[in-house]
């Protein structure tokens, strides 16, 4: 997250980050993308797609955070000798 809010600082739109994150939380005083296009000047419409950005590029920068992680998972797994079972009867 702190990727995305460098992202949006440089563009000079933390305010809009800050609500856009609201918005991605599932809180009882999250704002409405009524609240935040009116706070904004923009349209609904306009605030979806912005959402839908933002939801886009946060899960890409979420999986690039990740991906050093479950390859080295992966990693790990592949040096486990096959003959391991866990208690399931499935190979480790």
């Amino acid at each position: 997250m702190t990727r995305l809010r460098d992202e949006y600082r440089s563009a000079g739109n933390v305010r809009f980050f800050d609500q856009m994150k609201k918005m991605l939380m599932d809180e009882p005083d999250r704002p409405s993308q009524a609240e935040v296009a009116i706070e904004f000047g923009m349209t609904e419409n306009a605030v979806k797609q912005a959402f839908y950005r933002f939801r886009q590029r946060y899960q890409t920068l979420l999986r690039e955070e990740i991906a050093p992680h479950r390859c080295h998972a992966r990693r790990c797994r592949r040096r486990i000798a096959p003959s391991h079972r866990c208690s399931f009867g499935r190979n480790v």
